[in-house]
């Protein structure tokens, strides 16, 4: 189905066929040119009941996304821009339902071996960039009191130290640092050995 996880080879394929071929084209750019000019041709912003989306001179309300995160606001709002300059019919709401694997996606803590009163998201986050967003991500989802830790599992062949670095402005703890490849066995590895290195 549409949306389930497939493993990160299938994610990463068509991530860079897009990314890397399709989007820097100079047909997707002359297309795309348009609606990434924020401000101008689209706008987004956060309502007290969800979201306020311009289009050209058309004002759409919308929910708030389901995706964690203050960047998914403007993910949205770029979204339905994109959709509408394609002339493609959208449903709004959907947005209130929307879900992306590993996208601050809520795991159960047991599945860690972690204590069953933590809450314990999943983020494919991979580069400094993305872990710009996460970082803030997870700051907003803190609530008072609770400690956040983020457990880092990344290939060898990424930018380790500029992922962490993004958290340095936040009240984040680093709490795992570990360059094997994305496996759940491995990833339970690193959580236990730090688990005993850390106070938690």
């Amino acid at each position: 189905p549409v949306g389930e996880a497939r493993g990160m080879v299938m994610h990463e394929s068509q991530s860079l066929l897009l990314e890397m071929q399709a989007c820097r084209s100079e047909d997707f750019i002359a297309w795309a040119a348009p609606i990434l000019r924020r401000g101008v041709d689209w706008d987004v912003a956060a309502t007290p009941d969800g979201l306020r989306i311009r289009i050209g001179e058309t004002v759409i309300a919308a929910p708030r996304p389901a995706l964690r995160g203050p960047h998914q606001i403007d993910n949205a709002g770029l979204a339905l821009a994109t959709l509408r300059a394609a002339s493609v019919a959208f449903d709004v709401e959907g947005l209130a339902t929307a879900f992306l694997p590993k996208r601050m996606q809520p795991v159960d803590p047991a599945d860690y071996g972690l204590p069953a009163h933590w809450r314990v998201f999943r983020d494919g986050a991979h580069n400094p960039h993305a872990a710009a967003a996460l970082a803030k991500t997870v700051e907003a989802e803190r609530r008072e009191g609770e400690r956040a830790v983020v457990f880092v599992h990344l290939r060898t062949d990424k930018d380790n130290a500029g992922f962490c670095a993004a958290f340095s402005d936040f009240e984040i703890d680093i709490g795992a640092q570990d360059s094997k490849i994305d496996k759940l066995q491995p990833t339970l590895a690193v959580i236990s050995g730090t688990l005993s290195r850390i106070k938690i």
